[in-house]
């Protein structure tokens, strides 16, 4: 009897060091650290887009800026004692479509208005002077444009959202100026305008949005043609290229969505 119990003292004792040996291996085991593999850099390009202007919602807005200039007896570089007064009415609505979720296209119109007016000037360089008095101008400019316009949402968020336009312009213009009762130019143009326009949405209300936008790229062509005192006649064409930011294009409009 007591060999027996010697015996499975031993066996028991046998049998619990071999579990701690294996234990202290599998525990070596797990704490060894593996080496990862780089991965690639991923910048978020192929995340999935936050939807900000579903597909299917119509949009209209308009857009309306005023101002108005005074100079009396003022001085610029070698000219004197300039009386100049006018103002510049500018307006336009637009009417768009969202055919895919956060892309749209539609269409513009645009009408300003500019008119100055030249009470009296005096240009002066070394011996030779010259006066104008009495020169009035005014202008009418007419544009249609047909734009594409993609909306990129901050995150989440369903109120903010930067965009994207681009629109292609088809316009012309009509202008007089009178330099006294017997004299007069006419002109009338043909003009052609290719842009990119960033800005920021932020909705007001469900249906209203205020919007900021900012010429940024520009390609103008534009061709004239003048009549003066219904005799002489002229022409002009002159294009241009706009790679710069331009602070007073700063455009202030209200959309509604529906």
């Amino acid at each position: 009897m007591y060999k027996r119990l010697m015996l499975l003292a031993l066996a028991v004792m046998t049998a619990g060091a071999t579990f701690a040996a294996d234990g202290q291996a599998a525990s070596a085991e797990v704490a060894t650290p593996k080496v990862k593999r780089s991965e690639k850099y991923d910048r978020g390009l192929n995340m999935p887009a936050s939807t900000f202007i579903k597909k299917g919602l119509w949009t209209t807005g308009i857009k309306a800026s005023y101002s108005q200039f005074d100079m009396d007896e003022y001085k610029f570089l070698i000219i004197d004692d300039i009386g100049l007064d006018g103002y510049t009415l500018d307006l336009s609505a637009h009417l768009g479509y969202s055919f895919r979720d956060n892309m749209m296209i539609g269409a513009r119109f645009s009408y300003d208005r500019t008119r100055a007016g030249v009470g009296s000037a005096n240009l002066g360089v070394g011996d030779i002077e010259m006066n104008l008095s009495n020169i009035s101008h005014i202008k009418h400019t007419y544009t249609g444009t047909l734009f594409y316009r993609y909306y990129m949402g901050l995150g989440r968020s369903q109120r903010f959202a930067f965009f994207t336009e681009v629109g292609l312009g088809l316009g012309g213009s009509q202008a007089k100026q009178y330099m006294s009762a017997d004299s007069g130019v006419y002109e009338k143009s043909f003009d052609v305008s290719l842009g990119i326009t960033p800005g920021v949405s932020a909705f007001i209300t469900n249906n209203l949005a205020l919007e900021v936008s900012v010429n940024l790229i520009g390609l103008n062509y534009s061709n004239v043609e003048q009549i003066k005192d219904q005799i002489s006649t002229g022409s002009r064409s002159t294009s241009s290229l706009n790679c710069k930011i331009n602070l007073l294009s700063i455009g202030l409009g209200i959309s509604f969505y529906l």
